[in-house]
């Protein structure tokens, strides 16, 4: 389809140059401070690109709040008519991205998935968009807290409070857990507290005792005859070791959404060895994609 973008060099555009633009924008909003409230949004600068869908000239794009950690997209025209709008959950877009891509693989079923260190069920959450589309599966999470949200607002899906640990603390029962006042930097990792701590995210003195899991344990209950579709993996400092505790050839996701550290993308070499392509990067998060089925892909 042919749109007029700001650039004048920018003339064509598909399916597939589309997501490639939204994970540009989610990158740019990532890098820059994103307004909780409806009044620091309107001191905001200039509208984010379009794609091409709209007859009327010199489409733009706005973006709006509704509920916090929540992304709306909102594309306009010209006249401020809006003609499409994206929601997004997740920090940076990225259960937009699998949400594109997961209709590319099966347009007519909904997603399996397993969310590990889910935290919020919906407020910058990597699967609520999922459970929205239908899907439905296995949020792992250590802190309870979360556990009345869930019931209520993810009742489809199975909530276990446990921490995942890596294969060589899988002999313990329970585990030592670091709890911040920003629940993004809760972790089991005694390391990636002190990090926390130097930055200023509020660690108190006493730790929890939470109950430990492996993601082998839950992979043999909850998924013992097929893998999920689609796996996130947030679980702030050990991100890297669950990947190398995985089991690829048995457990084999179609797509996965793993956190980066410190925008940098961490988990290549292993997620390439184990035949995964990069498909989005948004310094949160890298997305991968198995390479067998990618390859096969049409946008």
């Amino acid at each position: 389809n042919e749109a007029r973008w700001p650039h004048p060099n920018l003339h064509h555009i598909d399916g597939h140059d589309l997501v490639r633009s939204l994970l540009m924008i989610s990158i740019f909003l990532n890098r820059v401070h994103f307004p909780r409230s409806e009044q620091q949004l309107d001191s905001l600068p200039s509208p984010l690109p379009s794609h091409g869908g709209s007859n009327e000239p010199s489409p733009n794009a706005r973006r709006t709040g509704l509920r916090s950690g929540e992304l709306v997209f909102n594309w306009t025209n010209s006249r401020g008519r809006t003609y499409m709008t994206k929601t997004s959950h997740s920090q940076a877009g990225e259960d937009r991205i699998v949400a594109f891509l997961w209709k590319a693989l099966n347009p007519t079923a909904a997603p399996t998935y397993l969310d590990l260190g889910a935290a919020h069920p919906i407020d910058d959450n990597n699967t609520y968009l999922s459970y929205e589309m239908g899907g439905d599966g296995v949020l792992v999470e250590a802190d309870s807290g979360y556990g009345a949200a869930y019931r209520e607002h993810r009742p489809r899906d199975v909530a276990i409070h446990a921490a995942i640990v890596p294969a060589r603390l899988g002999h313990q029962t329970h585990v030592e857990f670091f709890k911040s006042d920003d629940p993004g930097w809760n972790t089991i990792s005694k390391a990636h507290a002190e990090i926390g701590a130097s930055l200023g995210k509020g660690y108190g003195m006493d730790t929890l005792q939470v109950p430990a899991r492996t993601v082998a344990s839950i992979l043999e209950t909850f998924f013992p005859h097929r893998s999920p579709d689609y796996v996130s993996i947030d679980v702030e400092g050990i991100d890297g070791e669950i990947l190398s505790d995985w089991d690829f050839r048995r457990y084999r996701p179609k797509i996965l959404v793993v956190e980066n550290a410190g925008g940098r993308r961490i988990h290549d070499e292993i997620m390439f060895a184990s035949g995964y392509q990069l498909y989005g990067f948004t310094l949160v998060n890298s997305i991968y994609v198995d390479g067998g089925i990618l390859n096969q892909m049409r946008f």
